[in-house]
């Protein structure tokens, strides 16, 4: 018959198997739940990182925008895999007729545009653009498509508001 002494080296050496087992356990999840907490902050950062809306617009208008501005609005709407970028900007007196100079001046701009959307769509293809500046009254307004991503800017000359628009469906 084994005396106590074995008896309990036996559970003590069992103990310490289960003891060393557990500490390896906790270390791989503590390294996996460290890799898994890593990945993502950075896919958070990484989502919330974006072109700044400026940027944005005169990259898609080819237009270098005056810098006497006032953000009035910049919101970034977020629908899964689709998104609606808003930005509304208020120009001082001088930046806005260098604006209009240089919407007039873009290779987009059409001078004249027949209100009938089949002579504009003509007119537009004819051009080989599928982005282009038009003048209704006291606005101007840029239409512009790439890929999924639709284009919009309206510029109110009275009020010497920019709103731009861009969404992708």
């Amino acid at each position: 018959m084994k005396n106590r002494w074995q008896t309990e080296s036996k559970f003590a050496g069992m103990t310490q198997l289960m003891v060393y087992c557990l500490e390896k356990l906790i270390k791989n999840r503590l390294i996996t739940y460290s890799i898994i907490t890593l990945l993502c902050l950075s896919t958070f950062c990484s989502c919330h990182s974006r072109t700044p809306s400026d940027v944005r617009l005169e990259r898609i208008t080819e237009i270098k925008l005056p810098r006497e501005f006032v953000v009035l609005k910049d919101e970034y709407q977020d629908m899964i895999q689709d998104y609606c970028i808003i930005y509304e900007i208020k120009f001082e007196n001088q930046s806005a007729s260098k604006l209009i100079e240089l919407i007039q001046q873009s290779p987009y701009y059409i001078q004249e545009v027949k209100m009938d959307n089949q002579v504009l769509h003509h007119t537009v293809n004819q051009n080989g653009q599928n982005k282009f500046w038009t003048r209704y009254g006291n606005k101007f307004n840029f239409s512009g498509q790439n890929g999924g991503t639709s284009y919009s800017i309206d510029f109110d000359m009275f009020t010497k508001v920019l709103k731009y628009v861009e969404m992708y469906d």
